[in-house]
């Protein structure tokens, strides 16, 4: 399973929380990749070219209760194509997260991490 992932982000706490499950991924064999072009909002999901999800939701209680958020499946060969030809072009954009460089990260983005962890239900 691969993972694209916000990269530089206009909201740091977020990101930091997000963070916290690094570990136990990419310890699971998830690669991750952080995109370093842009910010992103929209997520995606392809499984088997076929079958597409495309929205904002976060999939969690705040987005779909108190933000109204939401997303569209889409069950089309064509767009499940399309989708993942981006995603592919999108990985070039990407730097890859890999455990062993994960664990040498400085002390205070560990501690950013820890942190804002602890926040994670409220964010």
């Amino acid at each position: 399973m691969r993972l694209l992932l916000q990269g530089p982000t206009d909201m740091p706490l977020v990101r930091h929380a997000g963070h916290g499950n690094f570990p136990a991924l990419l310890a699971s064999g998830v690669r991750l990749f952080e995109y370093q072009s842009a910010i992103l909002h929209a997520k995606t999901l392809v499984v088997d070219d076929c079958v597409s999800v495309v929205g904002s939701s976060n999939l969690d209680f705040r987005s779909f209760y108190f933000n109204a958020e939401c997303n569209v499946l889409i069950l089309d060969d064509a767009t499940g194509r399309a989708m993942a030809q981006v995603f592919e072009e999108d990985l070039g954009q990407c730097l890859e997260m890999r455990l062993e460089n994960w664990n040498r990260r400085p002390l205070t983005h560990r501690l950013g991490d820890a942190l804002a962890r602890c926040l994670s239900p409220l964010l």
